[in-house]
């Protein structure tokens, strides 16, 4: 009786490239709104 090698198919999926785009969209997003306050503040005075 022949065994049928089988592959175990792991699925190891790298999460760095994803944490990075996290990082720099809050990054982004911090920066974004310390210019918007900014910009609110000259306009309101």
């Amino acid at each position: 009786m022949k065994r049928i090698a089988t592959q175990q198919q792991t699925s190891d999926i790298d999460m760095t490239p994803m944490l990075d785009i996290v990082f720099i969209m809050l990054i982004f997003f911090i920066v974004i709104r310390a210019c918007l306050s900014l910009v609110l503040r000259d306009v309101e005075s």
